[in-house]
């Protein structure tokens, strides 16, 4: 049987070389942020793109070559082709190939599956990754394609009959991994879901690809740091811990977060109090996390008007007109003298007092206790997070409309901004929202700033859980006898190693016996429960939802 007419494009080795030294080149440069490596260079990043649900019930498109997809990126679809060619010079990690025949095959450009897997690095088999990745629709080749495969070399001579052949379109591969199947791919700039890439607040520093043995020997050299591995009371001891390097170049001291009570007395009393249903009087900060957070202090209600906006407009009856809509209300707020006594309570009733001294107070500042110490003076993590995103804002004077103060406002200037600002709010367009804001009353003004402040809070507080989860992680692994500061993917290897170091530890409390009037040794020591093996009834973060049924379609 004839071979078919198609075309095959080979990766160049010195396109592959000059990929792995830009590898080395950014992994030197980015050695000493965590935030950056996202764990072992020899395993994926963890912080991934959260792929979404695109293939929707898995209908297969006109061609039959990949599912109908039922959600895209603006941004991604400009970076790759219908027909799976990539734009804007960029190119593949693997070799490629297309068929020339008449049939759905041709002018599609496709990756074998093996070629796909050994350009990721991964470990499992094929059906592994056909089941872990099943957004992809896996094709098998016809005994014509694979003579194909076989003519251009892209398929071993010796590859038996009864062995399936598969492969993907290079569309749907680029719609999954990105910039991880890119020669040099940077993150984000390389992602076909660059929004949600962005909204994860990925940035294209962050580290993309998986090392092979070959790049870790050399950057082993290049940076010893990165390879640091436990320290080891039995250095004979052999230990899966001791032969696998371990991200991270010091665990931390438990102190500076984690505030145990020395006095084991109070623990104690603290305990016989819990037991007997008693008032608890004793104070065991042994779950305290330090830092805490003032509402009041750290979040401003926003200013979109000067001192007399409010007085003035209410004086010209003009609370419900556009605030750019009357030249006679535009004359007398730029030339009006402050107002009277007499208007003092209009001007109170309309919003909140926004004196020049006071900044405008959040209405949650009366809840607040007035001896908590001054935020000025606090050093936590919370307070510095805080403080970065409530820090100077560069003012745009040209957004101001006739007294009324929209300077503050986010916009969007270099084009490659992120979808959100720091406090929540959205890049406007400077064209757009200009007119916008002329149309708008004093009194949706006053709406908006407290819609406004009501977006910067809950940004602001979801950035703090964020440091407190870090920190109560931190906190269990202390009292589980683990290193404080290790990841997830050395809790494992290292539990096995402490835990024998844990269950050793014995605490001998003597106490009299008024009764048999001797004394009486307790012994306590520590018992693993089915929560530390990993044995529990509930696990996750989430309910156990069960998950959607997957239909079947097949043509």
């Amino acid at each position: 049987m004839s071979t078919l007419d198609g075309e095959a494009v080979i990766v160049n080795k010195d396109a592959l070389l000059k990929h792995e030294r830009q590898l080395l080149k950014q992994l030197v440069l980015i050695s000493s942020e965590d935030e950056l490596l996202q764990g072992p260079v020899d395993q994926f990043p963890l912080k991934q793109i959260d792929v979404p649900d695109y293939a929707g019930e898995k209908k297969k498109d006109e061609s039959n070559l990949a599912y109908v997809m039922t959600r895209h990126d603006l941004q991604g679809e400009k970076r790759i082709s219908d027909r799976g060619q990539l734009q804007d010079g960029r190119t593949w990690l693997f070799n490629t190939f297309k068929f020339g025949d008449s049939s759905n095959e041709s002018n599609h450009w496709f990756v074998l599956l093996s070629d796909l897997m050994k350009s990721l690095l991964y470990d499992g088999d094929e059906e592994t990754f056909i089941k872990e990745y099943h957004q992809l629709l896996p094709l098998e080749a016809d005994e014509q394609q694979r003579a194909f495969l076989k003519q251009k070399k892209l398929l071993n001579q010796n590859t038996a009959l009864q062995q399936p052949v598969r492969f993907f379109t290079t569309k749907s591969v680029f719609v999954q991994f990105g910039a991880a199947v890119i020669l040099g791919g940077l993150r984000v700039f390389d992602d076909y879901w660059e929004s949600l890439a962005r909204e994860k607040n990925l940035t294209p520093h962050h580290r993309v690809f998986k090392l092979n043995q070959k790049l870790l020997t050399i950057l082993q050299k290049l940076k010893p740091s990165l390879f640091l591995k436990l320290d080891s009371n039995n250095e004979n001891e052999e230990d899966d811990v001791n032969s696998s390097p371990l991200h991270g170049e010091l665990f931390e001291t438990p102190y500076s977060t984690i505030t145990e009570q020395a006095s084991s007395e109070i623990r104690d009393e603290y305990g016989r109090q819990f037991a007997e249903g008693q008032h608890t009087g004793a104070v065991v900060p042994g779950q305290s996390i330090s830092g805490s957070l003032e509402l009041s202090s750290q979040f401003k209600l926003p200013k979109y008007h000067s001192k007399n906006s409010f007085q003035q407009a209410a004086q010209l009856n003009a609370l419900d007109t556009a605030i750019s809509g009357s030249t006679e209300m535009m004359q007398n707020h730029a030339g009006s003298h402050p107002p009277s006594m007499s208007n003092v309570d209009v001007s109170t009733s309309l919003g909140p007092s926004t004196s020049n001294k006071s900044g405008g107070k959040r209405l949650l500042s009366n809840i607040m206790d007035t001896n908590i110490s001054s935020a000025k003076g606090k050093k936590s993590e919370e307070h510095e997070l805080i403080s970065a995103g409530n820090g100077l804002i560069p003012t745009n004077v040209h957004l101001n409309v006739n007294g009324w103060k929209f300077e503050t406002l986010p916009l969007r200037i270099l084009g490659n901004e992120p979808e959100f600002s720091v406090r929540g709010l959205p890049f406007y367009e400077k064209d757009k929202i200009l007119d916008r804001l002329k149309k708008l009353s004093p009194n949706q003004i006053k709406e908006l700033e407290h819609l406004h402040d009501s977006v910067a809070l809950n940004k602001g507080l979801q950035s703090v859980r964020k440091i407190r989860s870090k920190k109560w992680t931190k906190y269990w692994q202390y009292k589980s006898g683990l290193p404080i500061g290790i990841l997830k993917h050395d809790v494992e290897k290292s539990r096995d190693r402490y835990l024998r170091d844990v269950l050793n530890q014995k605490t001998s409390t003597t106490i009299y016996n008024d009764a048999t009037l001797i004394d009486e040794v307790q012994t306590t020591s520590r018992v693993p429960n089915a929560n530390f093996f990993n044995n529990p009834n509930v696990k996750g973060f989430k309910p156990p939802y069960a998950p959607p049924v997957q239909k079947d379609h097949r043509n």
